[in-house]
């Protein structure tokens, strides 16, 4: 067994959990291919936000759940609700989830700690499929769980563990998370009450990033903008440290250009953001790309920007589109400017020039 992992037995009867699949086939599942590289996971998903839904749970699922979790700084964190957004997953013959650790979400204070499977048909309904737990990134597994309809499991967000490959039928699970807030802890003077971690994770809000840091751009010789799963973009002084932030996007800031004298930030949310430096006063250009956007570069002219659907846009300093077209069949992971020339990478293993 894995340290932290819980599973419920039963904690949806099974005609809740044939109705929910049904209800979600009906409104449609797509590819999360837009979201994620093929190589990372190829199911399908659909998004549901749900807060009704979260309470529910949340209520079912309290007397399950540890009384607190210890964070990576070792502050403790109580379990208080569930994340309201539910992802539908369905994974058919050669779809995978590959090995990983989930993210932390933040809303404020608050922050998911444990991640919640509600698995929605048995496993006799397909080959492969179990959620695998590992000691670490590299090694066999240590722990597989086969799915059973109704079954819940919740398990810390930093437990390595997979989606195993599906070889034959169709395997459905719900996923989500549970939701944290800093324990308060006794200390200072006069034995008066102190909220600890929410103190050190509200400096480091003002400091930089919560979560993961995706992107960092050099602009000159003192300052540095950085950009992150928080949706934050955060500019820099080398010396004197954060000066500002800024969070225009809904999603991940997932890459960073400089532009005509701007910082150009592509996000998960498909959008386009300039950002002026001196005061972070943004431009947007929502729905630049049908996918995510994963690579910018700026050129004397101009700027590009390339998505999870191998399509690369062109646009001039002002951001109107010059020209657009399809590149690679896969995730584009990188854009330069050589010349007159644009040269990019991509996850179908191909340079494009």
């Amino acid at each position: 067994m894995i340290a932290g992992l819980v599973t419920v037995p039963g904690f949806w009867p099974k005609e809740r959990c044939a109705a929910a699949v049904a209800a979600a086939q009906a409104r449609g599942i797509v590819p999360a291919l837009s979201d994620y590289p093929p190589h990372y996971r190829n199911n399908d998903r659909q998004v549901i936000d749900d807060p009704a839904l979260a309470a529910e749970e949340f209520a079912a699922l309290r007397a399950s759940l540890p009384a607190w979790v210890a964070g990576p700084d070792g502050q403790r964190w109580r379990p208080v609700g569930v994340n309201a957004r539910f992802r539908l997953c369905r994974y058919g013959a050669g779809q995978f989830f590959a090995r990983h650790r989930d993210g932390v979400h933040h809303d404020g204070a608050r922050r998911t700690c444990l991640s919640l499977l509600i698995y929605l048909n048995d496993a006799a309904e397909f080959a492969g499929g179990r959620t695998r737990f590992f000691a670490g990134q590299a090694g066999d597994a240590a722990f597989a769980l086969a799915p059973a309809a109704g079954t819940a499991a919740v398990f810390p967000h930093g437990v390595w563990h997979d989606g195993e490959a599906v070889t034959r039928g169709v395997k459905f699970v719900l996923r989500s998370d549970v939701v944290c807030e800093a324990v308060e802890e006794a200390g200072g003077a006069g034995g008066g009450e102190t909220r600890a971690a929410e103190t050190r994770a509200e400096a480091h809000a003002r400091g930089g990033h919560r979560g993961y840091v995706w992107q960092v751009l050099a602009l000159g010789e003192r300052l540095y903008a950085t950009g992150g799963r928080d949706r934050r973009i955060v500019l820099w002084d080398r010396e004197r440290g954060a000066l500002r932030a800024a969070a225009p996007q809904t999603q991940s800031v997932t890459c960073l250009a400089a532009a005509g004298g701007r910082i150009l930030a592509g996000s998960r949310d498909r959008s386009l953001a300039l950002l002026d430096p001196a005061d972070l006063r943004v431009e947007m250009r929502p729905n630049a790309h049908a996918a995510a956007v994963t690579a910018v570069t700026g050129f004397a002219a101009g700027f590009a920007s390339g998505c999870a659907a191998g399509v690369i846009a062109v646009r001039d300093a002002g951001g109107r589109e010059r020209r657009r077209w399809r590149a690679h069949e896969h995730w584009i992971w990188g854009l330069a400017a050589d010349g007159e020339r644009l040269v990019s990478v991509a996850e179908d293993g191909l340079l494009a020039a």
